[in-house]
């Protein structure tokens, strides 16, 4: 009893590091059950098992999986402890360097550095991305430190003024997030198999969870610490970003570590590994020692990752090929890639290798060199495969996502700029490249089984897919585009030559003069309410397109506030505007007579293509009543009953995306809502400049004008 109690008083001390301040003292023991003092292996099940279920953690984590063999002491004890004998007095949680030493790089202690072995694993194995993975996979680096105190060669050393990780610089420990499903501290958080529960107070107890701890970790969230909904007021659409955009989009703006772009096993190397190439690190030709090399550094690339039930997300990624040969399905091992390339003991390649990729004639291979980028240096391993008796062999390559969720950063460092992902050429649009280097015809495809983010793999390039998304500034709609614009072209066209052919008309038509009455023909209202919507149209256009170019012209966030801003007020004038004519009985004047309608709209038709040429008088007689004639009230039917709709509709349902939903996703979400959107703006630029040519067809070219600034027009003729 005393025993347990000691332990559960251990676990209560237990500090925000990770690390437990008492632990009993335990005997490490052999298979024998003797001391190893002997030299012998320590075993698990005899010094651990008395007090912990070593088969329940075995079968409960990933650590003791497959190829992985993780050892109890290789977590529960200080890294640095010189043998299991001393460990074993110095256990308790893991800490940050547990976690480390086999993850990725954290810098604890010291300086940090890149360890001499960086990279120096058996990638062929199924655990060789685990060694420092983490940064291998990403450039993920989990420090409290700063980059510009650490000892490698960065970019701008100087200026990196904030930690590598701020939960890291915070205090918090691995653990604290990837936290164990029954630790009674957590356990009520989180229920898989309940999921209608927010919080379940049943948990096991303390004695329980020391003698069976689960070790499949949490995969952590944001969300499970932070409300993001009551910061972030400096983004538009906020319930909207949130919904599509991972936090570390824009939280980790750009990585540091020396992350992994390429994997060549084409070709042998002395170290007997692969050759490695990494992104944002200048290329050693002499391999030095990664600390000495000049590290860049890497924007991470946004990826669409698609999930069940949820929709597509933005996050992070970094993208690994490997290029490996292959002969009927299966991967040619390494050892015959190596006696194909007869690489000796001492890491010399045989001559005839030597002659043929040896570009300088320095008699050495530097990682440039290594590379099978010729149809005869391809056909000369394949020569000398075949002979090892591998059939017909073919060099592969295959992309791997890693996703990007360590290397928080804040303040002024996180990405606020708007253009960042809405404008042509962003991030979002970059083509991502694959490897510097690529051997000769290889075939290049996504790596089986490859889950999450959808990208489409372009030979040395990956196109992002942003299926289902639609972002401002950068999405397209070729078709949309294409036919807005032939529309607006078609209607410029058409006006220059009718204005032309109107321009010759008049230089030989007799001018003649007649008398005109001059007609009260619009009241302030109906002034206002056209220069405002005029002016309304115009704006709106205006900061859509801006939006829809990526706020080239007023910038894209004013351009998004001043969009609404007009929208908003536009939407008040048109239902005044609807009121005042709806009381008036003046909204008659828009809809056309049936009886005749047809006569009387070839008859205004054949005026405007050839009775304007000759001077003839307008078919239509005009009176305060009767403004309209039938072309221009079939126009106002259609733009008003049908095109000014959909604006509206579509409009309001672009901007309430991030507020309600589920109502805009079931009318397709942004990708159907914009384009359809960005059509009608075409009409409606169509419209505004066929509309203001036709102001000129009046009595004279300014006269339309003139009457709907005074009220007052000028009709040729008695007007009554």
């Amino acid at each position: 009893m005393s025993f347990f109690l000691l332990l559960m008083i251990s676990f209560s001390f237990r500090a925000e590091a990770g690390s437990t301040i008492l632990h009993p003292a335990v005997q490490a023991l052999d298979e024998a059950g003797l001391p190893v003092k002997s030299g012998r292996k320590m075993s698990e099940e005899r010094s651990c098992g008395k007090c912990h279920d070593i088969g329940f953690i075995r079968s409960h984590g990933a650590h003791f999986k497959g190829s992985t063999k993780v050892a109890c002491l290789q977590c529960h004890a200080k890294p640095d402890s010189a043998s299991e004998v001393l460990m074993v007095n110095t256990l308790g949680a893991p800490q940050n360097a547990n976690c480390g030493a086999c993850h990725g790089i954290s810098g604890t202690a010291g300086t940090l550095e890149i360890p001499a072995n960086y990279g120096e694993v058996d990638f062929t194995e199924p655990s060789g991305l685990q060694h420092y993975g983490l940064t291998l996979k990403t450039g993920e680096i989990i420090s409290s430190q700063l980059p510009s105190v650490s000892a490698l060669n960065l970019k701008n050393k100087a200026q990196l003024d904030s930690p590598w990780d701020v939960h890291a610089a915070r205090g918090l420990s691995c653990i604290n997030c990837h936290y164990t499903f029954n630790g009674p501290k957590m356990a009520g958080s989180r229920r898989k198999d309940l999921g209608h529960l927010r919080f379940d107070p049943r948990m096991v107890s303390l004695a329980e969870y020391i003698r069976r701890p689960d070790h499949s970790f949490a995969p952590p969230a944001c969300e499970s610490c932070h409300n993001a909904q009551i910061i972030h007021e400096m983004i538009p659409y906020k319930e909207r970003h949130l919904a599509v955009l991972a936090c570390q989009s824009c939280h980790v703006p750009e990585l540091h570590g020396p992350a992994l772009q390429s994997i060549d096993q084409t070709v042998a190397v002395p170290n007997g590994k692969a050759l490695l190439r990494f992104r944002g690190v200048q290329t050693d030709l002499r391999a030095s020692a990664m600390n000495t090399r000049y590290l860049e550094g890497y924007r991470p690339f946004l990826l669409a990752e698609i999930k069940p039930g949820v929709g597509p997300r933005l996050a992070p990624y970094n993208l690994i090929t490997r290029w490996f040969w292959s002969s009927e399905s299966k991967e040619v091992s390494p050892e015959i890639i190596r006696a194909a390339f007869s690489v000796s003991e001492a890491g010399l390649f045989a001559p005839e290798v030597l002659r043929l990729l040896d570009q300088n004639g320095d008699g050495t291979l530097d990682s440039r060199e290594l590379v099978l980028d010729t149809r005869e240096k391809v056909e000369f391993i394949q020569a000398r495969l075949k002979t090892l008796g591998v059939k017909e062999p073919l060099i592969r390559g295959e992309v791997s996502a890693h996703p990007v969720q360590h290397g928080i950063q804040r303040g002024k460092t996180v990405l606020r700029n708007c253009n960042s992902c809405h404008e042509q050429g962003s991030r979002l649009e970059q083509s991502i490249v694959l490897s510097e280097q690529q051997p000769f015809g290889a075939w290049i495809t996504k790596a089986a089984g490859q889950k999450g983010p959808d990208f489409e793999v372009q030979q040395l390039r990956v196109a992002p897919l942003f299926s289902g998304l639609y972002i401002f500034g950068t999405s397209r709609s070729p078709w949309v585009n294409r036919a807005g614009l032939s529309f607006f072209l078609l209607t410029l066209l058409g006006v220059i030559i009718h204005a032309g052919a109107r321009f010759i008309a008049s230089r030989s038509a007799k001018a003649c003069e007649l008398p005109t009455t001059p007609v009260y023909m619009y009241s302030v209202y109906e002034r206002l309410w056209h220069w405002l919507t005029a002016l309304g149209i115009l704006m709106l256009i205006v900061t859509g397109f801006d939006i829809h170019y990526g706020g080239k012209f007023l910038g894209f966030f004013s351009s998004v506030l001043a969009h609404n801003a007009l929208a908003w007020v536009f939407l008040a004038n048109a239902f005044l505007a609807l009121f005042y004519y709806l009381a008036s009985a003046k909204i008659r004047q828009f809809v056309p007579e049936r009886k005749g309608l047809l006569s009387n709209t070839v008859a205004q038709i054949k005026y405007y293509t050839s009775g304007i040429m000759k001077g003839a008088p307008h078919p239509k007689k005009k009176t305060a009543e009767e403004k309209l004639n039938p072309l221009q009230q079939l126009t106002y039917l259609l733009l008003l009953n049908l095109l000014l709709p959909v604006q509206v509709i579509t409009g309001i349902l672009i901007w309430g995306a991030g507020k309600w939903p589920d109502i805009t996703a079931t009318t397709g979400g942004l990708p159907v809502l914009a384009p359809i959107h960005l059509l009608g703006s075409w009409l409606f630029v169509s419209f505004l400049i066929l509309h203001v040519y036709l102001t000129t067809t009046g009595r004279t070219p300014l006269a339309n004008i003139k009457a709907m600034l005074t009220g007052v027009e000028h009709l040729e003729g008695d007007s009554k």
